[in-house]
């Protein structure tokens, strides 16, 4: 998953969570979207949820690199995963180990 963005259309909220494939034009999508939002003076709020994502041409407004970043975790010398190992590692399930399970409380905060 790439993101999610919210738009405001008098008082209601909208909300897309755009995922795919890698090169499946996910980033292009929401461009777009942004770029759209803003010139029909919308707001739109983003959020990346892809510990592995590299570069936006749009502002990013919740970034979950900011907890946890897929070269981070390769690069740790106790864990020696490759990238399929992790992203598994980033976004793990169990309960006291997950990166995003254990930082819900960093994105309430936000």
């Amino acid at each position: 998953p790439r993101g999610l963005s919210v738009t405001y259309v008098h008082g209601m909220r909208y909300g897309q969570i755009v995922m795919g494939p890698a090169g499946s034009g996910k980033s292009t999508y929401c461009s777009t979207i942004v770029k759209h939002c803003e010139n029909i003076r919308r707001t739109v709020r983003v959020v990346n949820l892809d510990p592995a994502a590299e570069y936006f041409d749009y502002p990013v407004d919740i970034d979950i690199r900011e907890l946890v970043h897929l070269d981070d975790v390769m690069e740790a010398d106790d864990l020696r995963l490759g990238p399929n190992g992790g992203l598994i590692f980033c976004m793990e399930e169990k309960p006291g180990q997950s990166v995003v399970h254990c930082s819900v409380y960093w994105l309430i905060a936000l």
